[in-house]
C-alpha cells in the first residue's frame, strides 16, 4: 500500500496547489506504470483510485476544466 498521507490531507484542507501538483503527478505514475516501470510501491489500480479522488476534490474547488480529466 502506497504512502497517500500527503494527498489525504491536501484533500482535507483544500490545499489548492498541492492538489493540482498531486494531480500532474499521478498522471506521471500512471504513464509510467503503463509502460511496466515502477512507481515506488504505487499500482495502477491505486493511481486511478486517488486520480479520481483528486479530481473529483478540484471540481468541487471550482476546477470545472478538471472534471473531463480522464487516465
Amino acid at each position: 500500500m502506497p504512502n497517500v498521507s500527503g494527498i489525504k490531507s491536501d484533500i482535507l484542507f483544500n490545499r489548492r496547489k498541492e492538489l493540482i501538483a498531486d494531480h500532474y503527478y499521478l498522471h506521471v505514475a500512471y504513464n509510467r506504470l503503463k509502460t511496466g516501470k515502477k512507481w515506488g510501491d504505487w499500482t495502477l489500480k491505486d493511481v486511478i483510485k486517488w486520480h479520481d479522488k483528486v479530481t473529483d476534490k478540484l471540481v468541487k474547488l471550482g476546477y470545472k476544466n478538471m472534471a473531463t480529466s480522464k487516465l
